[in-house]
Formats: structure tokens, C-alpha cells, sequence
């Protein structure tokens, strides 16, 4: 690899020899072939552009600035050799030249004698350590970069912290940062792996009445991802999981198998895989696999352990999977707790298991059906359509689990699956109503349902009555309109911040054109402290507030709870929350003013 070009897409390490300090000249050879093999192991992380070992092992390349510049290095890896009671220790460290700081270091200690019997292990863990060192230390500096000033590997970091957040809010500010990354690197692998995890996302444990649309979103952006990155194992994980959900398990177990054999050792990655090799019917191989991730990983995230139960539930390690499950919070995932259920079926503990479907049916009103009654089986088979098991034999060991424990199966022949569905959340009218015990919100062909806010009935009533002013007291419905109180801001004052605002946006101007970054800062600043005072001491329109009225204290209220009721719909539908974002503002008089006229069933 030449030692002199990185691309946006990778960060570069170069591995320094190893110093032997053991006394022993004969462990030179021992501590070379230990670098060489670190490089050739470190060189699967396509993330990583390793310094070939011509160069990092020549004496020409020194952990200093210098040579870092010279060779494009963000880190170095060094290290030594000890002898010490019998043992042979080795000592490795991650360094950064830049700041001429040691950003993690660690040791591992073999016997002389079983040195060699152990070398692949200490190199899995030395490889397996300093990749999510690497991810870590990049990740803390990029989240106080803005996206302008990213590169495509640090969004991929930032969109993928994102996605683990499981949320659509989230999963919207993911898609950001991989479609920045695009812009940045059209052909980068990861950036498309990154949408179609968004979309898979949403498949399996959000839009239940969007599953096809999802689906196959989530398909094409994985495809894309190995039209550019076949030799990515996150691109073949992600492509075999998603071919997976598909039922599509020849396909799948192929792009599973090419992505251990392409890395066996990214500890993240092989905890997805273990998952999917359970579904596939390898589960004792699952179970292997979620043991060395957690081996290479001591200090994983919980999510960890829902596949791990996943693999044990599945070999019927009963008590495994129990004890892994219940070190998650019940409502990380939606199905944990249908799995916690069947788990206790099969322990005879009846009274967890029916507390457990309990929680499973809480958790899948709340995130799945939004505050609507779940059909009947409609909970039942949504458990088992995200957890595509390949063999009829693990299927049936999972329904019975739940069927025992109280979760009732789909006897009405309706398949909740097809986009042609029985209830009404299909309906592509825009929808903004109340029925029942439930908000119904329908909005660029996606509907969701929502319980009962205030803010809601201040919305609806807004979007009735488009392009005209309600006052807040009207809104609120039993706070006097009446003038009262001290104006906030006077006539004069208003007139001092407009000649302000209007000088410096000359300002701004000027310093634009003479590309004066840093005054451009320092003008906007101080525009926005401007207009934030504005803001909150007029109305629209610039009338005067009024201070301990019952007007602001209605224009307050009205306020908070608006923003409170779009921040509820942005969880579950961002393009819905968007729109009203954009189009309704509040104050002492409150409006509605779409870009375009928009028909609204109320």
C-alpha cells in the first residue's frame, strides 16, 4: 500500500516495530512476525489504510509529527517486548503524533513456553481493542465538528451513533450524515450500508403499515453498498441480514459467510452475525460467535446481549438467555420482552411469563401501533415476522413459547404484511382527527396514531382555519384577551434593534464577500442574540408583548404546548412534525400558512 495517499474515507495507522526488551535476541524474530501479523489482520477494516510493513518496519518512520505529516499517519501503533517470571509480556499503545498523547495502551501476558499456542488470540484482541479505540477517539472529535466540516468516514461514525439510538427522529439525523458523506465520496460503501440500516430500521421495528415500502428500501441501498464496498465485512453483514429478513436464506448465509471470512474479527459486527447464524439454524455456532465478540469486547454496549439471548434461546439454554435479556432494559427493543416470555414458558414460571407478554403488548401498542388496539393476533405475528427463523423447528419452539405464555395467534386470515390491509391506517387522505381514545395523523402516505396531548386540539384547530390568526386566548379557551400589563418593548426600542439589525446585516455582507470567515461569525452572533430578544418581546406581526398579562400567560402555554405536541408526532413521523415545524407559528397571535393549500380531514 503506498504509504502517501488517504482518501476521505479511511483513517491511517501505521504500526512501528515492536521494541524487544526481553534480553533475548531470539524474540526479534518472535516481535517482527507479531507486526507483521497485526498489519495484515489490522489491514480488514476497510475504515483503516495500515502503512504497509515495508515502510512501518524500516527506520525511517518515527512516531513525531514529521512523519506523520509526511506520511498522512493520524496514529501509530507501538509497543514492546518484556520478559518477566517466566512470562513474556507485551505492551501496546495507540498514539497520536498531533497531540503527542498515548490514547490507550494495554498489556497482555503469555507463558514462554505457550507464547506461540496463544499468539492469534493476543493478536485478535490487540486488533479487535485498537479498532474501537480508533472509532471512539474519532467519534468524540467529530461530534463538535458541524457536517460542513466532515469527512465521509466521520459521518459514517456520526450517522451510525445515531442509528444505534433506534428511534425515526434519530434515524432521520443519521440519514443526514450518510447523504453528506455521499456528497463528499459519491462510490462510498458505507454511506449507502448506513441508509439501508435506516430503512431496516424502520422495517423491522417501526412502520408495520409501511413493511413492503421499507423493505425494499432497505434492499436497494444495501445492494448499492456492495456495488462499491464487496470487500466491506459491515457491507456483507448488512446485505446478508437484510436478504435475511427477506426469507431470502441462501442468498443471506452467503453474504453472512463472505463477511466473517472478510473479518473475524470487528466484535460488533460478529455480534449481528451470531444473531443471524441462529436464525439461519447455526446456533451453537451463534452462541461462539456472541462469546468472542463479548471476548474482544469486554466493555460492549447492552445491546450486545439481545443477540446473545437470541442465540441461547434458540439452543434452549434457557437460563443463559434469561440472564442476558434481563441486563437490557425491557424497552430497548420491542420484542425482548415476547422472547423473556417463551424463555420462562419453558422454565415453567408462568407468572413471569404472562408479567413479560404483558410488557411485549405495552411496548408494541406504544411503537408499533401508536396507541391503537392491536387486531387480533396482529401482535403475534409481527414477533414472528422479525425474527425470520429459517427451520420450522425453531419457528414452532418460539410459538409455543408464546402461545403458552398468553399471546394469542392470527386466527382471522388477514395478513397484516400486505400493503392492502383491513383497518384504515392506509388511508392516503391527509388526516388530523381525533377517534375514539386516539389521535389519527395521516401525512405524505404514512399514518400513525397517537394518545390523547392538548397540544393536538390547538393544531387541529389551526390547520381549520389556514392563513388566519387565532389569538393564544382562543387556543387556550378560558384566558381573557383583554389588554393589561407593561409592553415588553417599546415603539422606540423596536426601532433602535431594526436600524441595528439592518446595519449589521451590511456588515455582513461586506465580510462575506471579502470571505472573512471569523467576522462572519461574530456578526451572525450577535444578529441572533438580537433576534432571539426580538422574538420573545414581540408577537407576530412586531406587536408588543405585554408582561404579566393573562394574554402572555396564555401566549406561554399555548406555546410550550404546541411544540410539545409536534415533538410527540416528530418520534413517529418527522415528515408530519417537519411540515408543522414549517408552518405554524406561534406567539400572542398563533397561525397556520402552508406552502401550498393542503386538503385536511378534521
Amino acid at each position: 500500500m503506498n504509504a502517501t495517499i488517504q482518501t476521505k474515507s479511511t483513517i491511517c495507522l501505521a504500526v512501528l516495530p515492536f521494541d524487544n526488551l526481553t534480553g533475548d535476541v531470539e524474540k526479534d524474530y518472535f516481535s517482527r512476525g507479531f507486526v507483521e501479523d497485526l498489519i495484515t489482520d489490522l489491514s480488514r477494516f476497510p475504515s483503516l489504510q495500515i502503512i504497509s510493513s515495508h515502510t512501518s518496519l524500516s527506520e525511517k518512520l518515527t512516531d513525531n509529527r514529521e512523519s506523520a505529516e509526511k506520511y498522512n499517519v493520524n496514529y501509530f501503533l507501538r509497543g514492546n517486548l518484556r520478559q518477566i517470571q517466566g512470562k513474556l509480556r507485551i505492551n501496546t499503545q495507540l498514539f497520536d503524533p498531533f497531540s503527542q498523547s498515548v490514547l490507550w495502551a494495554e498489556r497482555y501476558d503469555a507463558p514462554i513456553e505457550e507464547v506461540f499456542e496463544i499468539h492469534d488470540s493476543i493478536i485478535e484482541k490487540v486488533v479487535s481493542s485498537l479498532s474501537i479505540q480508533i472509532d471512539e477517539r474519532r467519534l468524540a472529535e467529530v461530534r463538535k465538528k458541524d457536517i460542513t466540516q466532515l469527512e465521509a468516514y466521520d459521518c459514517w461514525l456520526r450517522g451510525y451513533e445515531y442509528l444505534r439510538r433506534g428511534t425515526l427522529k434519530d434515524d432521520e439525523k443519521a440519514r443526514q450524515f450518510f447523504n453528506h458523506a455521499l456528497e463528499i465520496d459519491p462510490h462510498y460503501s458505507r454511506a449507502y450500508a448506513g441508509l439501508s440500516l435506516s430503512y431496516f430500521n424502520e422495517w423491522t421495528c417501526q412502520f408495520w403499515d409501511r413493511w413492503e415500502e421499507t423493505l425494499t428500501s432497505a434492499f436497494n441501498f444495501a445492494s448499492k453498498a456492495n456495488q462499491y464496498g464487496s470487500n466491506d465485512h459491515m457491507v456483507q453483514m448488512i446485505l446478508g441480514r437484510v436478504l435475511l429478513y427477506r426469507r431470502d436464506f441462501n442468498a443471506a448465509e452467503k453474504h453472512i459467510n463472505k463477511a466473517l471470512d472478510l473479518n473475524p474479527n470487528d466484535a460488533d459486527a460478529l455480534v449481528q452475525l451470531a444473531n443471524c447464524k441462529a436464525l439461519l439454524g447455526e446456533a451453537e455456532k451463534g452462541v461462539d460467535l456472541f462469546n468472542k465478540s463479548v471476548r474482544l469486547n469486554p466493555f460492549h454496549q447492552r445491546w450486545y446481549n439481545l443477540y446473545g439471548a437470541i442465540c441461547h434461546f434458540t439452543v434452549e439454554n434457557y437460563d443463559t438467555a434469561i440472564k442476558l435479556a434481563e441486563q437490557i432494559p425491557p424497552v430497548m427493543w420491542v420484542d425482548l420482552p415476547a422472547y423473556l416470555a417463551a424463555a420462562y414458558t419453558y422454565k415453567e414460571n408462568s407468572e413471569k411469563a404472562a408479567y413479560y407478554i404483558k410488557l411485549y403488548l405495552k411496548n408494541f401498542v406504544e411503537k408499533i401501533t401508536y396507541g391503537r388496539e392491536p387486531l387480533p393476533g396482529e401482535a403475534f405475528d409481527w414477533v414472528i415476522a422479525v425474527n425470520p427463523y429459517k427451520y420450522e423447528k425453531d419457528i414452532q419452539r418460539l410459538v409455543k413459547g408464546l402461545e403458552e405464555a398468553g399471546l394469542t395467534q392470527n386466527e382471522t386470515g388477514i395478513n397484516y404484511l400486505s400493503t392492502e390491509k383491513t383497518n384504515n391506517l392506509e388511508n392516503k387522505q391527509n388526516i388530523f382527527k381525533m377517534t375514539d381514545n386516539f389521535w389519527l395523523m395521516s401525512f405524505d402516505n404514512l399514518s400513525v396514531q397517537l394518545p390523547e396531548v392538548k397540544g393536538f386540539f390547538d393544531i387541529a384547530k389551526l390547520i381549520k382555519n389556514p392563513e388566519q390568526e387565532i389569538h393564544c386566548s382562543e387556543l387556550m379557551g378560558n384566558v381573557s384577551s383583554k389588554d393589561g400589563g407593561i409592553e415588553a418593548i417599546d415603539e422606540k426600542a423596536k426601532r433602535k434593534y431594526y436600524a441595528k439589525i439592518t446595519e449589521l446585516q451590511e456588515e455582513l455582507n461586506i465580510a462575506e464577500e471579502m470571505n472573512d470567515v471569523g467576522r462572519v461569525e461574530l456578526i451572525n452572533s450577535e444578529l441572533n442574540q438580537i433576534l432571539d430578544h426580538l422574538s420573545q418581546s414581540t408577537g407576530l406581526k412586531g406587536r408588543a408583548r405585554k408582561l404579566a398579562d393573562p394574554s402572555d400567560r396564555a401566549r406561554a402555554a399555548v406555546t410550550l404546548r404546541i411544540k410539545s405536541a409536534i415533538q410527540k408526532i416528530e418520534n413517529v413521523h418527522p415528515s408530519l412534525a417537519k411540515h408543522f415545524q414549517n408552518n405554524i407559528k406561534t406567539g400572542t397571535f398563533c397561525i397556520y400558512t402552508p406552502e401550498s393549500p393542503v386538503k385536511w380531514e378534521l
